[in-house]
């Protein structure tokens, strides 16, 4: 069936109500199917159902039974079941939204970000550019700290290696002189020897492994950090 049928059967259908409400519920009809466009009429005679169920409709709407779906007003008959519906566009009723500029909505913000920051700076600069420069003082002064432990306890690993080197040399000479003494200064200046060294070896390993990766981690953390910052201030 199509928008045609419909309606010829639909106005055969209301024949024995007065001529001004069938008139006024055809045109209403007809209207809809205007604004629904002829790729809805499909869709709209789904909705509808039968034109003999729309008829009872608009009967029982005059007689008052089906307040849920008709109604008559003052501005004549009117189906409720399609008061919410969304009509077409091109509708004179249809209010006009004008267009939303984004790029002056992104100007403002930016705007009113720089005015923000602007008067952060005013209010807590005083308290946050001493309390930066106490915390960069802080960190240097850790870093030179682990630094010169660091030296410190480099420098002891090999003060063992060469004390030990000082007894094998000392333990050798005391072989001419006093034989036994001087094998267990020889023993005991190797085996400072060897801790020296082995301590000293996994020390350095273990810096050469570490301080790459912690400068690689302070380096990319302070990178996202001024990005983010670069941001958010774009």
């Amino acid at each position: 069936m199509n928008r045609i049928q419909f309606m010829s059967e639909l106005n055969a259908l209301l024949r024995d109500i007065p001529d001004e409400e069938r008139e006024e519920a055809l045109q209403y009809y007809n209207d809809y199917f205007d604004d629904a466009g002829e790729e809805m009429e499909d869709q709209i005679i789904e909705e509808l159902g039968s034109p003999k169920k729309v008829a009872d409709i608009i009967k029982q709407g005059m007689r008052g039974t089906d307040e849920e779906t008709t109604e008559y007003r003052e501005t004549g008959y009117t189906d409720t079941r399609f008061e919410d519906r969304d009509m077409p566009a091109g509708r004179p009723y249809q209010k006009y939204k004008e267009p939303v500029d984004v790029e002056k909505v992104q100007k403002s913000n930016r705007t009113l970000k720089i005015i923000l920051i602007v008067l952060l700076a005013i209010f807590f600069g005083p308290i946050v550019i001493p309390l930066g420069i106490g915390l960069v003082a802080l960190i240097l002064g850790l870093a030179l700290g682990i630094g010169g432990m660091l030296v410190g306890l480099v420098c002891a690993m090999a003060a063992i290696a060469v004390s030990g080197i000082i007894c094998l040399v000392a333990g050798v000479i005391q072989l001419f002189y006093h034989p036994v003494i001087g094998l267990m200064i020889i023993g005991l200046g190797a085996i400072a020897l060897s801790i020296g060294v082995a301590l000293t070896a996994l020390f350095v390993k273990a810096c050469a492994l570490a301080i790459p990766a912690i400068f690689r981690f302070v380096v990319s953390l302070l990178r996202r950090i001024f990005q983010r910052n670069r941001k958010e201030a774009v």
